[in-house]
């Protein structure tokens, strides 16, 4: 379980939430803003994010900590351990239709 209280990337609030990974479960303050941009980020199949603009693909958010780094960075400062997560992901290329997937370290 993890009570996420991030630092915005410009002004404004931090952003928090709690998520189990097990259950994909999100709740708290903020959770029902990171949900949307969950389901935008599924429904797209990626997401773009720093370093900005890499795209990672991202297939199951909700139960990977490394995808759901991707999304939250979009808007907050990560701790240590969520960019860790994120470092693991293998962005897709440049050109996106090539047929890369997501590879995980």
């Amino acid at each position: 379980m993890y009570q996420v209280d991030f630092h915005p990337l410009g002004a404004g609030k931090s952003l928090q939430f709690t998520w189990d990974p097990d259950t994909g479960v999100l709740s708290g303050r903020d959770a029902a803003f990171v949900l949307l941009a969950v389901q935008d980020a599924l429904r797209d199949g990626t997401v773009t994010s720093h370093p900005w603009p890499t795209v990672y693909q991202v297939r199951n958010p909700l139960h990977s900590l490394p995808e759901l780094a991707a999304i939250v960075s979009q808007f907050c400062l990560l701790n240590e351990e969520w960019q860790s997560a994120l470092d693991c992901i293998m962005p897709l290329s440049d050109d996106i239709t090539s047929g890369n997937t997501l590879e995980v370290n």
